[in-house]
């Protein structure tokens, strides 16, 4: 059984979507809050279908990363003020009972959580190591990042009605 390859296209598509979204954590949100609402909806519903398509690689020994892939936290703070709510009660596991499931949890905190998964493959990506970018955003995908865009998606649609 061969290891699927690695559409460069494809990579080079998710990539570019991801950069747009770190630049727009990187960047003050100079907008009045339904803008800054839609406008951080919208990256993050951009990334999900692209996500959903990367393909299920093997590790191949991605190298570590020796670079901050940390976004400025004044930014994030800025974000936060901007959309006027941070924290939020999520379900951590729909399939039990949902009195142990409720997690409290922060717009700050997954906001930097996507970033960060982001980043990581985009320093891959960027060193051109095409392959171990598309596992390190898949893989995280499927273990981290998915999970919180998907709760920050929500998340600002129930802040979009307040």
């Amino acid at each position: 059984m061969t290891a699927p390859l690695v559409d460069t296209e494809q990579a080079s598509n998710f990539a570019r979507k991801a950069k747009a979204y770190c630049s727009l954590i990187d960047q003050a949100p100079l907008l009045p809050r339904e803008k800054a609402l839609r406008r951080l909806s919208q990256a993050l519903a951009d990334l999900l279908p692209l996500a959903l398509r990367l393909p299920d690689l093997s590790d191949e020994g991605t190298p570590d990363i020796e670079s901050n892939c940390e976004p400025a936290l004044e930014s994030v703070q800025e974000w936060v003020s901007v959309l006027g709510v941070d924290h939020y009660w999520a379900l951590f596991d729909p399939f039990t009972n949902p009195e142990g499931s409720l997690t409290f949890n922060s717009l700050a905190d997954d906001l930097s959580d996507v970033y960060s998964d982001l980043k990581r493959g985009l320093v891959l990506f960027d060193s051109g190591l095409v392959h171990a970018a598309c596992w390190e955003w898949r893989s995280s995908f499927t273990s981290h990042w998915g999970e919180s865009l998907i709760e920050v998606e929500r998340a600002l649609l129930l802040a979009s009605r307040r």
